[in-house]
Order: C-alpha cells, then structure tokens, then sequence
C-alpha cells in the first residue's frame, strides 16, 4: 500500500492558501510558509531575513505596552506540550509548531499571535541583535560552515547565493529597528504566505467536518484577519529573487586555499547545475547518487575501501526552485576528508577519474535499480512523522508550485536511461566553471600547490527489473494497530512486537547490556569499533554482498552502542521482510571483522579523534565527562582513544563479540507491517543458532558508582571566537525512583520559554545557545549547563546560570511553569517516538534496563504526580548544594 498526500485546499479571506492534511496519529503540527529569504535583502539589509525570524518570536505587543518581550509565546506553545522554532534559508523562512492533537486548536491560535502586522521595541531589537551576533561567532568556529560558506561565496559570487543567511556583523551593527520594520512591511504579506496544517480530524465524518471547520476559523481569524490581502510588484519581485543581474557566469576554474584551526584537510569542489525544474537534474541528481550514495558508490569503493586516500566523501545538487527561469542557479557539489595533505593529493585526482569514468561507461543498471528503489523507499520512511508529510507539502505547493512535483520527480528517474546520466555529467561538469576549495590546517597553507592541483582537473566538463514494485500488502488484518504484546523466547530472551498493519515499513531493534561501560581500559572503544565493523562480511557474504542486499533495497543495517548498551538495528520496507531478516541473523551472529574493513573503520576513528578540538563545544564536553567521573568509564569517549583503538585487530572484535552477543540475554523490538508470530518464529531461529562460551570476569554488570567530593574547574585556551562552557554534577540512575523530577527540571529549564533561556538569553543577551543536560546511567548519570558565550562574558554567564538555579531552588517553579513543563514533557515524548524505529528503540531500552512498561494513561499520572516541592528538591540536591564540575574552552 503506497503513500498518497491528498491535501484540501482552502483559501482565507486575503487569499492566503490553507493546506489541510488529515493524518491518523497522535501529534499534529502547523508550519507557516513564507516566501521571504535572505535572496530578498538589500546591501544595507544583509541578515535582516533571519533577523526577522528571531523578532517574531517577542511578544506581538511590546512596542505598544513599552515592555519588553518575556517569551509569552514559547510559553503558550509549550504549556501546551507543543515544539516551536522556526528556520531561515535563502528562499523562505518557515515558522513550525508540532505537539500532542489534543491541543492542536490551542497552539494553532498561540502560533498565529505572531503573524499579527508587528512594530518592535528598540530594547527587544538591540537584545536579539546581541543573541544573533553570538549565533554569528559560533558559526565563524565551526569548520563544517566555514568551509561550505567559502564554497558557496566562490560559487555564487555576488548572487544571495554566495552569502551567509546569517548575515555579517557589520550590516548587523549597524542595522536600525526602523530598518527591519521597514523590511518586515515590505516582504511579509498575504501573496507570499501559505499555512500547512497535518494532523487527525476524527473517525467519524461528523468528527471531520467539526474539526476542520474549528481549524480553519482560527486561522481565519489569526491569519486572515490581521494580515491585509497584499502582492509584491512581480516584476520587482521576480528580479530581487532571481538575482539574474549578479548571477554567476563560466570564468575559469576557481581555486581558493583556507587556512582554519582543524587537524585534517579537506577538498570540496563544485560546479554549476541546472534549478529544479530544469529536465537535465534527475540525471545530474542520480549521477551523484550513483557516485556517493552508501557503501556501494564509487566513490566510496574506489577511494576509500580500495584506496585508502579518503576518511569520508560525500556529494550533493543544491537545487532552488528558480522560478521556472531555467537558470542554472543550482550547485553540485563534492567533498572529501583526508588524513593529510599527501593523500589529498591523490584524493583530488582520483575522484575526477571516477567522475570521468562514469561519464565515458554510464552506470550499470544495478546502480540504478539502487537509486530508484532508494527514492521509492524515502517517500514511506518521510510520512512517518507529521513534521515530514508537513514539509514535503510546503516545499512542493509553496516553493515549487507543483503539487505533483514528487511523484513526477520520481517517475522522470524511473524513465534515464545510462546515456541520460552520462550526458548530464558532460553538459554541466565543465572546467571553466568549477571551483574548488582547499580547507586546510593553518600550519600546511604554504605545502598547497594549487596550481599543480588545478592542473589535474580533467578538462571535459534508472529502470528497475520490475518498473513499477508492488509494495507487498501486509500480512495483518486487523482494524486498527494492535496493542503491544511482550513474549519470552526459548533461551529468556525478550521479543517485544507492536503491529502496526497499514505500516509499508518495518524497524528491529535488537539490543544487549554492553557497550564501553563493561570494556577494559586497554581495549577502551571496542564495542563502537566493533559496531562499524559487524556488518562488513560473514562466511557467506561478504562486505560488498551485505551492502548490495541492504542499499539495493533501501533498507538500513548498522550496528550500535554506547555507554550502557550495544545491539543491531534494521529498518527496511514491509515487502523486503523474509530476505532482510535472512541478512539481519548472518550479520548478527556470524560476522568475520575482515582485516581490511578493520584498518578503515580504524582510519575514520582515528580521524574523528584527531580533529575533536577542531570542535569546541565537543572539546568542552570531552573535558567536562573526563573531570566529572575520574576513573569511571563514563568519563571515557565512547570512540576509544588512538592508543587503544590501535591495539585493536580482527581477532579481538571477535572475541569481544563472542563474549557480549553470544553470552547476553537479548531484546527484540519490532514495529510496523509485521505480525507477532512472523517475527518470533524468526527471532526463535536466532537464539537457537547462538553460541555460549562462558561469561568472563570482565563482565559483571555492577561498577563501582562515580563520586565527586569538591568542586573542580578544567579550562583549556584554543583562541575561539566563543567560549564554550560546561556546569554540572552527578545525577540520576537509569532506574532511580525520582528520575522524573530529574526530567521535568531539565524542561522546565531548557525550551524557549525555560528559565535558562528567558534569563540568560531573552533578558541579557548573554549566549545564543543556552540549555540544560542530562544524562542517565547504570551508574549515576550527569546533570548540569551548557553555554557559548563571548569571551568577555563568561563571568557573567556563569553568576547568570546559577542565580537561576537558586531562585529556582529556594522558591519554586510557579503552577505556569508546572503545567507547561508537564505539557511540554509529554509533547515532545509524543513528537520522538512518531517513527517506527524511533519506538522500537525506545521499548527495547526500557525492558533492557529492566524499566516497569507504562501505558499513555501512566506516562500522564507519573508526569502530572511530580510537585513543585519535588523540582525544588533536585534542583537544591543536584544543582545547588552538590559538588560541580566547570568545563571551559575558550
């Protein structure tokens, strides 16, 4: 059974188009559409785009009362268990609401206060002025952006395009509040706005039209109503959008050498490509595809497994929409990870090689039967949330103006042919217009010869067996989805199943106590190498063999684990179920660690350990979980550390498996199109072919708890454009009866209308980001602060966080704050468990750490049962009076 988006249409009075997508689940959500991006600005009103995104958030009326904004809309939203936040890209900005379907109403009406015409305060304006130009340094810190930001500056050149949505700090400076009022009333109106709303309308036809009628009066009356029924001059409007005047042109090829604070090298080159709606994408889109998508690429075959020359390699098609112009305003791209310099030589070469070739040769009808059925396949797993079906239907109505554009899409892949993929790649892949980016360590800038690597760039610029899959009809004849149904295996293992029969999906979720709290410090990251490895090669398949049964079916096989736990997972389509599990049980219980896959797994560890303190927030926790819990393994990164990652070979994986996989008790989880009976006779097959050896010392499943007597503090000065800070202690057992406190402390801190936020950001403009943390173990967990703030500022951030903290403590959240971290809890518990694997996770943990199973109606009991008095307790006992760690990098 396919997935079919059939939205109503309505439109408000001013003409602003309301979709209406009736979805049977338990959340619902709003999205908020507006055609205005960062393309629309001005010289003088770079940034003003996104800056408006964080001025709609203030309170609609304080330019009128003269007080400033106190977060009265977050705080609407979350009281009512619903998620908001908003996101800016070139071409629109994109207001969001998502939480339980009981209140849907309430948070529509809380969602549309701020579509309501706005004139800001001057203090609201100068405070997010602040909060932005901190979001500003964080970026300048992150190696990732920086780089894809030079990219984008080189490729686009003048256009919107080539900059930051962000804007820069001297247009930001120097902006006045008259200035951004003025671009508010100029590009929010009534013609470049659109509304989606997706969520349950009822059982009954009664039900159905009660509903839609409440949904579309509110936003009648907060949508149509305000805004007044208004068009941008098309001709001005077009032109500022498509920017054709600036538009970059074919000049030669551009290459460009940045120096950043990282530990590896990197090679990112692009090229022009066709918008949208131009028929030459689908082949330049599937040439990508067939070039880095999985385990099977070229790429990935060629210069990682065969080659050794890259730790990653990825590659993409930005594509706007264009407008219908044609234009080639669009972008693909490459990029590839070296150890070092040497080998980033030879990356460069080697992939124009593999893009050559597969220009001359085509791809084989193997690689594009992957493709297709992977395009199929993201259409189902898309629709498993409300937020997905959401954003597919405001990108294809409101940015590419075709409803149908997906299924259309879908079939012009269907239709290429091998000659369609070669020829996209010889009438866009040209020399004159590449540009290409070395993103280097400050210490190698003056080893890059870019002209001799300039000199190597070449100079030359999908049917399935069955074209159309029947999706297998599930197997379950039941009305509606069964409850959950716990079983005990043979061998005491537990199977947990719930049956979800209109499901074309399915995930398993295969799970056991482990990971690198029971490994010895020698061997400190084994589980987590050993979970890369497991799926690379059995005695009937190997690592190619898995890849070409799983990625030809887009489905998904990896390993896990972490601090407590270690498992397999599997997500796949319904119809794929008897062959994939016969892979799932090879891989699970019959892996041989090959020596090679082993050295590459090692490679890319190896990597990621090396450049952690090109990252500072990820360096600030480093230090923070190390300082905390001494000699516990808590404190230990998860991936090891180059001393023990390269003690590690083929033969201690396989023991290491041997003794955790073949020895513990096992939990299954399984959701979607499958029934109980189906996947207990397999899983019944899994435990019988388990080997036993004997469980050894190292495997005692109660350590020591972590103790903390006094406080400590752990700075370390790299010389960021933002420090990165880290505030907390000890906190709560997996099992701990009062973990729920623990919970609803965090939420009542974090959010946009948490203490934390309000205070430290709203009030003081101290950080852009600022929130609580937790973790909970076997072993006592962590609980604490996170900031990033400007140097200048980090006294005052951390007097700010724990002034909150003690207010907190010594008087209490208010009956407000209760409700809206009550609501807010159960919302967001809604929200991440929408999606198959997402709930097979969730039930396979919680009967893993031997938690008592509760139903909604309990979940809503233990939530609303925790007091005041209880939050004022653990914030006193955990925040306040215990010993806290202090973890800095600036």
């Amino acid at each position: 059974m396919s997935i079919h988006l059939s939205p109503e249409e309505h439109l408000l009075s001013n003409g602003i188009p309301v979709l209406l997508q009736d979805w049977d689940s338990p959340v619902a959500t709003t999205y908020w559409w507006n055609q205005v991006g960062s393309i629309d600005e001005k010289p003088r009103e770079y940034g003003f785009a996104h800056f408006l995104e964080h001025m709609l958030f203030k309170d609609a009326a304080a330019k009128e009362t003269g007080v400033p904004s106190s977060g009265k809309l977050a705080q609407t939203v979350e009281s009512l268990g619903g998620d908001i936040n908003a996101y800016t890209s070139f071409d629109q900005t994109v207001y969001h609401v998502t939480g339980s379907e009981r209140h849907w109403e309430k948070w529509i009406d809380g969602l549309g206060s701020m579509a309501k015409p706005q004139r800001f305060l001057k203090e609201d304006f100068q405070r997010e002025r602040e909060v932005i130009l901190e979001e500003l340094r964080r970026s300048l810190d992150s190696p990732s952006r920086q780089c894809f930001q030079a990219l984008f500056s080189m490729t686009y050149g003048k256009h919107a395009y080539g900059r930051p949505v962000i804007g820069y700090e001297r247009t930001l400076k120097q902006a006045t509040c008259a200035e951004l009022e003025s671009f508010y009333r100029k590009h929010y109106v009534s013609s470049r706005m659109g509304i989606i709303l997706v969520g349950p309308l009822g059982k009954s036809p009664a039900e159905r039209a009660g509903r839609r009628k409440d949904l579309l009066k509110i936003c009648e009356r907060r949508f149509g109503s305000d805004i007044l029924p208004r068009k941008v001059s098309n001709k001005a409007f077009e032109r500022s959008r498509l920017g054709l005047d600036v538009a970059r042109k074919a000049g030669g090829v551009q290459t460009k050498v940045l120096p950043f604070d990282v530990k590896s090298p990197s090679l990112t080159f692009s090229w022009k490509a066709p918008s949208l709606k131009d028929s030459r994408l689908p082949a330049l889109d599937v040439a990508l595809e067939v070039l880095s998508m999985g385990e099977l690429s070229r790429f990935y075959q060629r210069l990682f497994l065969e080659k050794s020359i890259v730790t990653d390699i990825s590659g993409s098609v930005f594509s706007p929409s264009g407008h219908g112009s044609g234009a080639d305003l669009g972008m693909a791209y490459v990029q590839m990870d070296a150890e070092n310099l040497s080998k980033l030589s030879e990356a460069g070469p080697a992939c124009w090689e593999e893009m050559s070739r597969l220009e001359q040769e085509g791809p084989t009808s193997e690689e594009l039967d992957r493709v297709v059925v992977n395009a199929e396949s993201e259409k189902l797993f898309s629709t498993q949330s409300v937020d997905g079906v959401a954003s597919r239907l405001g990108y294809s109505r409101f940015s590419v103006e075709d409803m149908a554009f997906d299924s259309n899409y879908l079939d012009r892949i269907k239709s290429l042919k091998p000659r369609d993929i070669q020829r996209a790649l010889l009438d866009t892949c040209i020399k004159d217009a590449m540009s290409v980016l070395y993103f280097v360590p400050k210490g190698d800038v003056k080893s890059v010869d870019v002209a001799a690597m300039a000199a190597q760039i070449p100079d030359h610029g999908l049917i399935l067996k069955s074209p159309h899959h029947v999706v297998r009809q599930s197997r379950l004849h039941q009305e509606g989805p069964a409850p959950i149904q716990f079983r005990t295996l043979k061998d005491g293992s537990e199977l947990i199943v719930v049956e979800k029969p209109d499901s074309n999906t399915f995930a398993v979720h295969l799970s056991m106590l482990g990971g690198s709290r029971l490994e010895p410090r020698v061997h400190h990251g084994v589980s987590n190498l050993m979970s890369m490895v497991w799926p690379k090669g059995t005695p009937r398949r190997g690592a190619r063999d898995i890849a070409r049964e799983i990625e030809g079916r887009a489905a998904s096989l990896e390993g896990f684990s972490g601090r407590n736990s270690m498992g397999m997972e599997l997500t796949a389509l319904t119809r794929d179920f008897d062959p994939l599990c016969d892979v799932f049980s090879d891989v699970l219980l019959n892996p041989v660690f090959p020596k090679d896959e082993v050295d590459h797994a090692r490679r890319v560890i190896e990597d990621s350990l090396r450049s952690l303190e090109d990252h500072s927030s990820s360096l600030c926790s480093k230090l923070f979980y190390e300082t905390l819990y001494d000699e516990h393994p808590y404190g230990r990164l998860t991936a090891g550390t180059l001393e023990s990652i390269a003690g590690l070979n083929s033969e201690a994986l396989a023991e290491w498996h041997r003794m955790q996989v073949h020895t513990r008790p096992w939990v299954i989880a399984v959701v979607g199109g499958i029934s109980a009976d189906e996947i207990q006779a397999k899983a019944e097959n899994w435990v019988a072919a388990r080997k036993r050896p004997q469980a050894s010392g190292s495997q005692a499943s109660q350590l020591a708890e972590p103790i903390l007597p006094a406080p400590r503090w752990v700075e370390k000065k790299v010389g960021r454009e933002q420090a990165h800070l880290m505030v907390g202690g000890l906190g709560y057992r997996i099992g701990d009866s009062d973990r729920m406190e623990g919970r609803l402390l965090q939420t009542l801190l974090g959010g946009q209308s948490g203490r934390l936020f309000l205070e430290l950001r709203e009030k003081r403009s101290l950080a852009y980001t600022v929130s609580p943390m937790s973790s909970e173990g076997l072993e006592r967990g962590s609980v604490g602060t996170y900031i990033g703030c400007a140097p200048s500022k980090v006294q005052e951030s951390l007097k700010g966080i724990q002034g909150v903290l003690e207010a907190l403590a010594k008087k209490g959240p208010s009956k407000n704050e209760m409700k809206r971290a009550q609501e807010f809890y159960l919302g967001r518990r809604a929200m991440d468990l929408q999606g198959e694997s997402s709930m097979a996770s969730f039930l396979g943990l919680e009967k893993l750490y031997n938690l008592k199973h509760q139903e909604e109606a309990e979940w809503i009991r233990s939530v609303q049962k925790v007091s005041d008095q209880g939050i004022r307790r653990a914030c006193e006992k955990l925040l306040c009076r215990a010993p806290q760690v202090t973890a800095m990098v600036v």
